[in-house]
């Protein structure tokens, strides 16, 4: 242990702001979307990324690149949504193997009512709170960590993927994702876990999927 890099005064208190502020605030996020529309994070995470895809559909492995989930939580989690009928899954066409996942209307319904109360509520916890400055510092600390924490994520997930089994969703191509864009586009962050298996999804704050798509669907369609 003698070669630990230990943190400075400085670096210290960073971190310890970050742990501070970010459990909390995924918390509150969290509250609000269950509490206002019936909806997780982890709900209005898929449902925003497939919201703002070209026809509302991605196959199972560009999700999962998008979320930065593994496999298997991508997998039970797309099951739940679909009991809710929030997505649905479709073979794809252009490979026997592979799943589309398209979200539905019913999803889309439920991310465009419940994006007014999220925008809102990231306002009141974030946005107006700090100066334009602040913004820009937080944003640039957030896409530097986004892309260490993502290439990690895809190379561990590529990794899980390599194994035999393929009979649930397929995640190929995670070498790509370090380089997605998270930028502040329309309505379309729900996650879909209902609230009795929030537990499954693991702690919205701290995962970097959360990171990733959290500036999304902030924007008026």
């Amino acid at each position: 242990m003698t070669d630990a890099r230990w943190l400075s005064p400085s670096e210290a208190r960073a971190w310890r702001a970050l742990q501070t502020f970010g459990a909390p605030l995924a918390a509150a996020l969290n509250r609000q979307l269950l509490a206002d529309s019936a909806l997780s994070t982890a709900d209005y995470q898929v449902l925003v990324v497939l919201s703002e895809t070209e026809g509302g559909q991605l196959r199972a492995g560009e999700l999962g690149r998008a979320t930065g989930w593994e496999k298997s939580r991508l997998s039970h989690h797309i099951k739940r949504m679909q009991a809710r009928q929030l997505v649905e899954r479709l073979d794809c066409s252009t490979d026997g193997r592979g799943l589309l996942v398209s979200i539905t209307a019913e999803g889309r319904r439920a991310i465009e009512e419940a994006a007014p109360g999220h925008v809102r509520t990231v306002r009141d916890y974030v946005i107006d709170v700090l100066t334009p400055e602040q913004l820009e510092v937080l944003a640039a600390a957030g896409e530097a960590v986004a892309v260490r924490l993502t290439a990690d994520n895809c190379r561990a997930a590529a990794l899980e993927n390599s194994g035999p089994d393929h009979s649930s969703l397929e995640i190929p191509g995670l070498e790509n994702f370090a380089n997605e864009n998270s930028g502040h586009e329309n309505p379309g962050n729900q996650n879909s876990d209902p609230p009795a298996d929030s537990a499954d999804e693991g702690d919205p704050a701290i995962d970097s999927s959360a990171a990733t798509v959290a500036s999304r669907g902030l924007r008026t369609p």
